[in-house]
């Protein structure tokens, strides 16, 4: 992801306008819907190979036309466009902000429940390739949050009050 189109912001001071690369996902009359995914390095994890461990956020948001300009594709990277939004709106919308890492080696941390149930539409599994995001393991996610398990007995009301449940992935599991 070094020296990624991606990454770049450009200001124009004339306009007062940026230029920045979000994913389109679709265009509708009035607005475009885009993806922005948000990246920030998650301190105090170390990866033998040297990776940066980060926490990912999808973002999905919709773009008044009557702001925004859609200023072409960002070349090498299907499915991103430049758009170019007023700046007071840029920085008004924290989800419009671009973080993105810049390192040639990154691991994500465990998403949130909602951003896992998203790996499984196209538009943002392709949106999620182009920011360099490690596949195998987003597929490795979706695939065990989502694959039929046998059923685990109701807990007897003994059980209950010797455990403490837990949930994960929306089901709830009852431990030790």
């Amino acid at each position: 992801m070094e020296n990624s189109p991606l990454l770049i912001t450009d200001y124009n001071p004339d306009t007062k306008t940026i230029d920045v690369a979000y994913y389109l996902l679709g265009d509708k009359p009035n607005t475009f819907q885009i993806i922005n995914i948000q990246e920030s390095e998650k301190k105090n994890a170390i990866w033998a190979d040297g990776s940066t461990d980060y926490f990912m956020k999808i973002q999905t948001e919709s773009l008044p036309k009557k702001y925004v300009e859609l200023v072409g594709p960002v070349e090498g990277v299907d499915g991103y466009h430049i758009f170019r939004i007023p700046y007071w709106m840029y920085k008004k919308d924290p989800n419009l902000q671009i973080k993105r890492l810049n390192v040639p080696k990154k691991r994500f941390s465990k998403p949130k429940e909602e951003d896992v149930r998203l790996f499984g539409k196209q538009e943002y599994l392709k949106a999620l390739e182009g920011t360099g995001t490690d596949m195998k393991k987003v597929r490795a996610m979706y695939d065990f949050a989502f694959s039929p398990r046998p059923e685990t007995p109701e807990p007897t009301p003994v059980e209950k009050n010797n455990s403490r449940p837990f949930r994960s992935y929306g089901k709830t599991y009852w431990g030790d």
